[in-house]
């Protein structure tokens, strides 16, 4: 499912959102609830935002140029990469080890250091999973190959 988050209005000053990163987000009960700032008042998510569903993916929707900060969450793999942390943390990533996705990126457990992406654990899959996960990964294949063209 996506987590979707939709602005209701446009900030009058710059609006601090930071706590939008999918490590914040996938962390939290309660989206709505997390503080934020607008200029130098303490807001929350949903005095800004409509919060609609759930889940790993996030789609933010609306006129985000004055909105700050979103994703800054990436700083923690940057952190992990230079610090050769060789920590778990799902990256989406072409997959080169997964012969049936090959060339597909896809959300996974991974670990990561100084090289990068050292390694990619594979999540035990029910047969109903796994073709779930292929029949996803046929539809981003088209899906690619009919922007390619």
């Amino acid at each position: 499912m996506t987590l979707t988050l939709t602005l209701r209005r446009p900030p009058e000053v710059p609006l601090d959102a930071d706590v939008l990163a999918p490590d914040r987000l996938a962390a939290a009960e309660d989206v709505a609830a997390l503080p934020l700032w607008h200029g130098k008042e303490r807001v929350r998510v949903g005095d800004f935002f409509a919060v609609s569903g759930s889940g790993d993916d996030v789609r933010l929707e609306g006129d985000l140029s004055r909105v700050n900060g979103i994703g800054a969450g990436i700083s923690r793999l940057v952190r992990a990469i230079r610090n050769d942390e060789r920590g778990v943390y799902t990256v989406s990533a072409p997959c080169s080890d997964i012969p049936e996705f090959l060339g597909i990126s896809l959300s996974l457990p991974r670990i990561l250091g100084s090289e990068g992406i050292i390694d990619t654990l594979r999540p035990s899959l029910t047969p109903e999973e796994q073709a779930a996960m292929q029949r996803s990964a046929q539809v981003i294949a088209a899906a690619a190959e009919q922007l390619a063209t």
